[in-house]
């Protein structure tokens, strides 16, 4: 049991948890039941069962997402990771249908990306638009049906969504950089395997770019002109740590870019988090 939640990851919904809170803030919604509610489903059930799940068939033994020394997997880690998202999966049926919907879809591409029949992250252009239609996409779409099923200011949803597709899709390959030599020897064609380290950098540069423009246009949406200016920094501060640790990069260095990327994500998401939070709380 103790390996199992130790799979879970529930660190990792930190860095996750930001992407479904911008999807509620956006939706003009408060720290309500269904929020509450469709906040656990996604965090601890679907994203910590999923986490399990890949984790027992990945069968690493080098540092993973949340993880700087995995144990070794069993088989009931495989039941039990099922299990948490069918629990998941109950909850959500209690929020809303387009709630319940977005959940099932997330749950399938979750066990298409993982299993050995599908293995979505096996392939370096599939497991890039699951993770950023997935995890960037539906997470925001989960967060905003928690409050409303309807879309009355489109361009405000359309910059809103794209903010975390873009965001996701571009820390997606930085978090394959310390897994290479892994993901060589099980012959998964990851992003950065397929593409290499340069391009994997590079294709995440533009990616980060293009979230924070339509941030911004969030903020432009929003007549936030001063927020405006202040994202616009944190964004060019992200945007050169990637250049700098771009150029300072060693294949080799297995931990020093785990530890990178970890801070990297944990201080995105905390920072991001506590920007939503005030808001919303401002709402309440």
């Amino acid at each position: 049991m103790r390996n199992f939640l130790l799979h879970l990851r529930l660190n990792m919904s930190l860095v996750l948890a930001p992407i479904f809170l911008w999807g509620a803030f956006l939706s003009s919604g408060g720290f309500d039941l269904n929020f509450w509610l469709g906040f656990i489903a996604y965090h601890i059930f679907l994203y910590g069962g999923s986490n399990a799940y890949n984790s027992y068939y990945d069968k690493d033994e080098g540092p993973i997402g949340g993880l700087k020394n995995p144990p070794k997997v069993t088989d009931g880690i495989l039941y039990l990771s099922v299990l948490f998202k069918l629990i998941g999966l109950v909850i959500s049926w209690y929020i809303n249908l387009s709630f319940f919907l977005v959940y099932v879809v997330f749950f399938i591409l979750s066990m298409a990306y993982s299993h050995p029949y599908t293995r979505l992250k096996a392939d370096p252009n599939f497991s890039i638009l699951t993770i950023g239609l997935g995890q960037g996409g539906l997470a925001f779409l989960a967060g905003w049906f928690c409050h409303t099923t309807s879309i009355s200011n489109i361009p405000l949803f359309i910059s809103g969504i794209f903010t975390t597709i873009f965001m996701s899709m571009g820390m997606y390959p930085l978090t394959q950089l310390y897994q290479v030599e892994e993901d060589r020897k099980r012959n998964d064609q990851t992003f950065a395997v397929y593409w290499g380290i340069t391009n994997s950098f590079r294709f995440s540069v533009i990616c980060v770019f293009l979230s924070s423009i339509s941030m911004l246009s969030v903020l432009y949406i929003r007549k936030t002109y001063f927020e405006l200016i202040l994202v616009a920094i944190v964004y060019l501060f992200v945007l050169s740590q990637i250049y700098y640790w771009a150029k300072n990069y060693q294949e080799k260095d297995i931990l020093d870019n785990y530890e990178k990327i970890m801070k990297l994500n944990y201080s995105n998401a905390v920072g991001f988090m506590a920007y939503i939070i005030v808001h919303v709380i401002k709402i309440i």
